[in-house]
């Protein structure tokens, strides 16, 4: 990517938006080929990459995710690939679920934050390792 990358979210250089719009497309594509708004991916690279404040980094990232959320929701409901039953039922506890952690972001000590994302990064990755694994073996 082009030019230097500024330490501060916000900052509008040529470098930090080619970087931007690079990782965006690269999880965007990787994401349209398995089917995930892979956040899991998205968001070290917000925090590692482009050194935005992982308390910052959470709410982007659950924004863009929401979006892209959204869009491919769209493709699944036009080809009749919603159970909507769960749909009410996860999607509402998981709204409330998100409200409260969203609540408590400001009030975690920044490093404790950084090693839960860590944990949780870990955990899922652990998951979808085994799971591909039993699936192609």
């Amino acid at each position: 990517f082009g030019g230097e990358l500024s330490g501060s979210e916000g900052t509008f250089t040529p470098g930090r938006m080619s970087a931007e719009a690079g990782i965006g497309l690269g999880v965007g594509l990787l994401g349209g080929a398995v089917g995930l708004i892979l956040g899991r991916i998205r968001l070290p690279a917000l925090i590692r990459i482009l050194r935005v404040d992982p308390r910052i980094a959470a709410g982007t990232n659950l924004f863009i995710g929401m979006l892209i959320g959204a869009f491919g929701w769209v493709g699944h409901v036009l080809q009749g690939e919603v159970d909507y039953a769960l749909l009410a039922l996860m999607g509402a506890a998981a709204m409330i679920g998100s409200y409260y952690g969203a609540k408590l972001t400001g009030r975690v000590q920044l490093t404790n934050l950084i090693l839960a994302m860590g944990l949780v990064l870990l955990v899922v990755g652990l998951f979808l390792t085994v799971r591909g694994a039993t699936d192609v073996f």
